[in-house]
């Protein structure tokens, strides 16, 4: 037996947050992250160590070719847009055909699956451009 909504109605319970809670929300979080950024950084810096490269390295600098088109930045934002978009379409339409044509959308599970999906649609899409920044050598793949 749900006991919530008794509360609810009698006005113990309200289903909404109030407008001092998102200040209180976000001081706790400032008084907790701040300390621990502040150590974090102190205990990086006493543990300061020399750089050893993993791999053999030389103090030459040479060309970095230049990459192809659908190695540039606006290509790879299209389709790391593009590939997740395209898992979620579907479910997408049946939502909006719910909405807009005042139908009850009963599919959830369907929507949960799809849901996963997407989340890893997107991880792979995430690894694999990433490892064509690195496979190409280029040296800004950190910046996009």
């Amino acid at each position: 037996m749900n006991v919530t909504p008794k509360f609810a109605a009698k006005g113990y319970a309200s289903p909404a947050a109030g407008y001092a809670l998102v200040p209180t929300y976000v001081l706790i979080w400032t008084l907790v992250t701040s300390p621990l950024l502040v150590l974090g950084g102190i205990a990086g810096k006493k543990r300061k160590a020399e750089f050893q490269a993993p791999c053999r390295t030389t103090m030459y600098s040479r060309e970095i070719p230049l990459l192809p088109w659908y190695r540039g930045t606006v290509s790879q934002m299209a389709m790391a847009g593009f590939l997740p978009f395209c898992a979620i379409y579907i479910q997408l339409y049946y939502i909006f055909a719910s909405v807009w044509g005042h139908r009850i959308y009963t599919i959830y599970s369907i929507l949960f699956t799809v849901f996963i999906i997407l989340l890893i649609v997107t991880a792979f899409i995430t690894v694999a451009l990433t490892y064509s920044q690195l496979a190409a050598e280029e040296h800004e793949w950190w910046r996009r």
